[in-house]
């Protein structure tokens, strides 16, 4: 639930259906919130509907062999060990990131944790208790 001035607008949640959307338009940089009807109308606007292309079958046909010859000259027997070098170079990555992370971690990290936590728990029940 959200609140602006006074109004409450409802975007849902993993419960309810949202009663408003939040709409941002990256064109006019503008943000709104719009029931849900509205909001609807105002992306259909800008996206209509696409009509259906038909094709008969031997276009048909020729479309899926095309698509088939794209995809075996792109990905090939060759690829697969593209695939495996990049793989060993993001493990060597995550490895000397570990290791970089190891030697600079704070001493008593953990403690610290475990402090903050506490702090916030002891925060949360004074909040809560009457």
């Amino acid at each position: 639930m959200l609140a602006l001035a006074g109004q409450c607008y409802d975007l849902g949640s993993s419960e309810s259906e949202a009663t408003h959307w939040l709409v941002i338009d990256r064109v006019t940089r503008t943000v709104a919130l719009a029931p849900c009807v509205a909001a609807e109308k105002f992306l259909a606007g800008q996206h209509p509907a696409l009509l259906p292309i038909t094709l008969t079958r031997e276009e048909w046909e020729a479309v899926v062999k095309d698509i088939s010859a794209c995809l075996r000259t792109q990905v090939g027997p060759a690829d697969g060990l593209n695939v495996q070098d990049r793989l060993a170079a993001q493990n060597a990555s995550v490895d000397e990131m570990s290791t970089w992370l190891d030697q600079h971690r704070p001493a008593h990290w953990q403690t610290q944790i475990r402090d903050r936590l506490l702090t916030l728990e002891a925060a949360v029940w004074n909040e809560l208790s009457p």
